[in-house]
């Protein structure tokens, strides 16, 4: 499946996530914003990933879920982003404001700003099962601010990852690794 030049939005009263992409479906889509998705009981407000899903020159803007405010990349699944934006997304009860990746993901030239999280990785945040690759980009404005524990304003680690020229700028989290924690 393929897609350009769209805008896929939830509007008043919406209460669910914009795209899921089922076990085994590849989707490439280029030119597409995710907007007002909102998932309020599960993951994904924007994108629930369980195949392989390539965003080119998009963005996933103010969506809202338990975890993967934005996006949500399964245990298995394979997300590729390209010069796209993850911005001023929610997760309210858990892990990965803008994404929550379980599964593998290749990340080039994104930006990841003004995300927000309740636990942590409030621009993104790698689970242990978890795999990224991020070459360029930027992590800026994100943040972690409750009482309990949380982690990583910017992004939070627990899996494997490498990351190569990203800029990791001007993120808070009220305990530890206001820009970057690594579990």
């Amino acid at each position: 499946v393929a897609a350009c030049n769209a805008t896929i939005r939830g509007g008043v009263g919406w209460t669910n996530r914009l795209l899921e992409i089922d076990y085994g479906i590849r989707v490439d889509m280029q030119h597409i914003i995710f907007r007002n998705g909102y998932q309020p009981d599960y993951i994904g407000g924007a994108i629930s990933n369980h195949g392989i899903l390539t965003l080119t020159d998009s963005l996933v803007y103010s969506n809202t879920a338990q975890y993967g405010g934005g996006l949500y990349n399964g245990s298995g699944a394979t997300l590729t982003l390209i010069n796209t934006t993850v911005s001023s997304n929610t997760a309210t009860t858990d892990y990965g404001g803008g994404l929550s990746n379980w599964g593998t993901a290749y990340i080039n030239n994104t930006v990841f700003e003004k995300n927000a999280s309740i636990r942590g990785g409030s621009g993104f945040y790698n689970s242990e099962g978890g795999s990224v690759i991020m070459a360029g980009g930027i992590i800026t404005g994100n943040l972690t601010d409750t009482p309990s524990s949380n982690h990583g304003g910017g992004a939070f680690n627990a899996g494997w990852l490498s990351m190569t020229n990203t800029q990791i700028i001007s993120n808070y989290s009220r305990w530890d690794g206001g820009g970057f924690a690594n579990d």
